[in-house]
């Protein structure tokens, strides 16, 4: 019995041998297990239909992550979610800081309001709001007192209370006692400035040195100021000498406590916040905490992107974000303040002059973003014009902040003519004003009778901060875009000539608030803000050549600074760098590129801007799929002299790779006629919307049957079953393999509709499921039927398996958008020429 079921055995081995060499063990289950075809289409149709992240990890285990399409790359979407993500972070780590400054990570404590007893000179008026104080000090202190308390002073931060409209400042007293040292009491003034308006005071209390222990009594005293305040009247009426302290309320230490205190210091009306004398000052100023955010943002930016290998393009997208929502976060913060003074005609100045200087130099790439005629327009002597009338406009409104920037100005000016002598002249002589006033200063020279005297200007750039406290933010954001944008070792770091301006516009502004007789002839208090914008607009000049190089490589490895070429190497190093050339196509060839990315170093220090180091470049970047460092490649490429084929046919690779169809048709003419530049051509015309050009480019090729099946795919895109069948003769493919099969059912899809070959397509996709021809054949009935979505994930699971099939692209644009983000599709693997 077991010898005569042996045969059998050896049969079922093989056949299953057969099924696990050749196809894969989910394919035998599924041809074991039917009912498992419906459930692998979900979930591979998912997969297709989300992003790498997205993709269930269960189906990822099943499948693997080879038959998906690559990840897609930055997006604006992502890197404007990365910007503000690091943005966040670095706001809510100052918030933590600032509430670990305070000590208000509590729960607060029991207090909330305080019950406070006339004690002299108080009357106390209840009212709807609760019991408001009359405070009477036209006979000495007027005093108002809490006894038996048990609060803990570290659970309060403060005081608030409703105060009424004073005509002249209030010194307010606070008195306690503690349990420890109960004999002893404290007490401490605070000076209310006078109000028009009925407002709300905060009292910080935190902070001060004696502010501490088990709090047992609490007093409020008014002294009497310089002109007395009436009396009461017997009537009970409040007259408008006496002030009134509505309801006093403590301020607990927890993060709400905290965010209440931050809000009144910051957000607050100055006369509305104040602190108890000596005490320590643990709420710091917003513009501090602003520059902290534009400094950890990008910090926090340029960590992620090292960490997770960002491309050097999707770093400088990403930072490009995060510049601009720091600068929205500054900009709202200083005008959520009550300090800034408004567009006053000194800003109004200072932003026309900061316009006129970078209309004097301006980047080019922000000039090659404009258009042609305004590009003509900026070279030609009206730009000068245009400078011309907007310092004229600004020495109008405000000629301190003209005469601060006329230095800076003169020095950009200059540079121009003169690149490498006046910068560095210029960043000397801008030292003098620094030194004279440090000498002045110490006594060692006279001051000049016109500035004098001369007053230290830390208190001027501290009212300067306080009014605008973004400005701090901006300019040392500014800096930190500088040092942590991708750029390569080889690329300028800083323009001199903006640099030395920025140095004068600083200068200037120092010494403008140094000499309170310059300060008083800038007028009103915004001019002191104004002139700084200059040198805003100069800094953003100095680094702007960093932020015009992108790195090409993550790496970023140093070049020559002088970027050599060819012409600038001799007969040896030229012909040294023709053999690393050769190493690279070599290494290439072998699909080694280890060592292909060794030679490339080599030619980048030799000649990091010869023609012959950016083909190479170009050529590793699209054998590694890194699409930025070769668009970059490419562009340095396109722009060099005398191309050659070669350098064409890597361009048009580029291109197709890309995408950019249009640029494809420009180049296949100087391209060579290879097969691949064929198709990739035809593929241009035919995502253009231009089939019957795309079916020209193949049919007059020779020989015919070389292009045969792919004209068979392009006749099939429009229906044309007839002369599909007329080009599949040509092509060579046996009606009797499984590829045939797979057309025959897809000509008869056509002929004679769904219905009948439904069956046939279906056995073909299960039994054959590493056939690109059966998952088109699924994919065109699953359309037919209306399943939109499988029919999709099939038509990207049979161009992945088969690169003949690269037609199907264009039948895949033409699908409705999925509902779920698409990943795109797989990129054509055909013969394109290198």
């Amino acid at each position: 019995m077991a010898a005569g079921l042996a045969p059998l055995r050896a049969v079922i081995i093989g056949r299953l041998g057969y099924q696990f060499a050749v196809r894969s063990p989910h394919a035998l289950l599924r041809s074991t297990y039917p009912w498992l075809a419906a459930r692998r289409d979900a979930e591979v149709t998912t997969a297709f239909l989300t992003t790498p992240s997205q993709r269930p990890k269960a189906a990822m285990r099943k499948y693997g992550d080879d038959c998906l399409p690559a990840p897609p790359a930055m997006t604006p979407r992502r890197a404007v979610f990365l910007a503000l993500g690091a943005t966040a972070f670095a706001t809510v780590l100052a918030l933590m800081i600032q509430i670990s400054l305070l000590g208000a990570w509590g729960l607060g404590g029991r207090l909330r309001a305080v019950d406070l007893v006339p004690v002299r000179g108080v009357e106390a008026i209840k009212g709807a709001n609760g019991t408001a104080f009359a405070f009477d000090a036209s006979r000495g202190p007027a005093v108002a007192q809490a006894r038996h308390l048990d609060a803990l002073a570290k659970d309060i931060l403060g005081f608030t209370m409703h105060a009424e409209a004073a005509a002249d400042p209030i010194q307010l007293a606070l008195g306690w006692r503690v349990a420890e040292d109960f004999r002893n009491a404290t007490t401490a003034s605070v000076r209310l400035p006078a109000g028009a308006v009925t407002r709300d005071v905060v009292v910080q209390t935190t902070g001060h040195l004696r502010w501490r222990g088990n709090l047992s009594q609490l007093a409020f005293a008014v002294e009497p100021s310089a002109r007395p305040a009436r009396a009461v009247p017997p009537s009970g009426n409040i007259g408008d000498g006496v002030l009134r302290l509505g309801p006093i309320e403590a301020i607990p230490a927890n993060p709400a406590g905290a965010m209440q205190l931050l809000g009144a210091a910051w957000f607050g009306n100055e006369r509305n916040y104040t602190r108890l004398d000596d005490t320590v000052v643990r709420v710091l100023p917003l513009a501090i905490w602003l520059a902290f955010i534009a400094i950890v943002s990008a910090l926090a930016l340029w960590s992620v992107a090292r960490l997770s290998k960002m491309a050097p393009a999707a770093r400088a997208s990403a930072f490009r974000a995060l510049a601009v929502s720091v600068s929205l976060l500054c900009v709202a913060l200083t005008l959520a303040g009550n300090h800034w003074p408004g567009l006053a005609p000194p800003i109004w100045a200072g932003l026309l002059l900061a316009l006129a200087l970078i209309v004097l130099a301006p980047p080019g790439r922000w000039v090659a973003a404009l258009p042609a005629a305004l590009q003509a327009a900026l070279r030609s002597p009206l730009r000068w014009a245009v400078v011309a009338l907007l310092a004229l406009l600004g020495a109008w409104l405000a000629p301190v902040v003209a005469v601060v920037a006329l230095l800076p100005a003169l020095t950009i000016a200059l540079a121009q003519r003169w690149p490498t002598q006046v910068p560095v002249a210029s960043a000397l002589l801008a030292l003098t004003p620094a030194l004279w006033l440090a000498a002045t200063a110490q006594g060692i020279v006279a001051a000049l009778p016109a500035l004098a005297p001369l007053t230290d200007p830390t208190r001027g750039l501290l009212a300067v901060a306080g009014s605008a406290s973004g400005l701090p933010g901006v300019a040392l954001g500014l800096v930190a875009l500088h040092q942590f944008w991708p750029a390569p070792a080889s690329a300028a770091s800083w323009s001199r000539g903006a640099a030395a301006a920025t140095l004068w516009a600083v200068v200037g502004a120092t010494v403008v608030l140094a000499t309170p007789r310059l300060a008083l002839l800038s007028g009103e208090s915004s001019a002191l803000i104004a002139l700084w914008l200059p040198a805003l607009a100069c800094l953003l000049l100095a680094i702007q050549p960093r932020l015009d190089a992108v790195a090409e490589s993550m790496a970023e490895t140093r070049v020559d600074e002088r970027a050599k070429r060819e012409d600038d190497l001799s007969a040896d190093a030229l012909s040294l760098l023709d053999s690393h050339a050769e190493r690279v196509h070599a290494a290439l060839g072998r699909n080694e590129l280890g060592t292909a990315r060794m030679a490339l170093q080599k030619m980048t220090e030799l000649a990091s801007a010869a023609r012959a180091t950016h083909f190479a470049r170009l050529r590793v970047a699209l054998a590694e799929n890194d699409l930025d460092t070769a668009t970059a490649a490419g562009d340095r490429l396109f722009a060099s002299p005398a191309l050659t084929t070669a350098h064409y046919d890597a361009l048009l690779e580029l291109a197709h790779q890309t995408g950019r169809q249009p640029q494809v048709v420009e180049l296949a003419p100087l391209a060579a006629a290879s097969p691949g530049n064929r198709r990739a051509l035809a593929l241009a015309h035919l995502l253009l919307g231009d089939r019957a050009r795309a079916v020209a480019t193949l049919s007059d090729a020779d020989p015919p049957a070389q292009f045969a099946r792919d004209l068979a795919e392009l006749h099939l895109l429009a229906d044309d079953w007839q002369a599909a069948q007329q080009s599949l003769v040509h092509s060579g493919v046996s009606l009797k393999e499984p590829l045939g099969e797979s057309y025959i059912a897809r000509l008869g899809l056509r002929a004679s509709g769904p219905a009948a070959f439904s069956d046939a397509i279906g056995k073909l996709a299960l039994w054959h499921p590493q056939l690109g021809g059966a998952h088109a054949a699924m994919a065109e009935l699953l359309l037919a039927q209306g399943n939109v979505d499988g029919g999709r994930a099939r038509l990207l699971l049979a161009m992945k398996l088969d690169p003949a099939l690269w037609a199907l692209r264009a039948r895949l644009a033409s699908l409705p958008t999925p509902t779920a983000p698409s990943a795109p599709a797989a990129r054509d693997t055909s013969d394109n020429a290198a």
